[in-house]
């Protein structure tokens, strides 16, 4: 993939949001808004599966997760974006086990 010297790159996050739309018939979103006032001023970025069959089956109809940034562990908004992503695949892969589903 196209990974740049400072971490994944954009191209990155799209490769695993593709993979993971197709694996479960879903859609994902990455928002950003701004958190905090003044000198504490950050953002909240969180990125979003929505799958329609999750409220077929009674559940929530999407997965949330989300973190600040500037964050400690990423250097930059892509390395954030792509942690969030890889999140949502895993706490996918738990949704459809909780359903008795597979994957893909």
């Amino acid at each position: 993939m196209g990974k740049s010297s400072t971490g994944p790159s954009m191209s990155d996050v799209m490769a695993v949001m593709s993979g993971l739309e197709y694996a479960t018939s879903g859609y994902v979103s990455i928002a950003m808004t701004i958190a905090g006032r003044g000198s504490n001023q950050r953002l909240l970025v969180s990125a979003r599966l929505s799958v329609p069959i999750f409220a077929a089956a009674g559940y929530a109809s999407g997965i949330i997760v989300d973190a600040e940034w500037p964050h400690p562990d990423h250097s930059t908004l892509e390395g954030l974006y792509f942690s969030l992503v890889l999140k949502l695949d895993a706490e996918a892969v738990k949704m459809y086990e909780q359903l008795g589903m597979p994957l893909g």
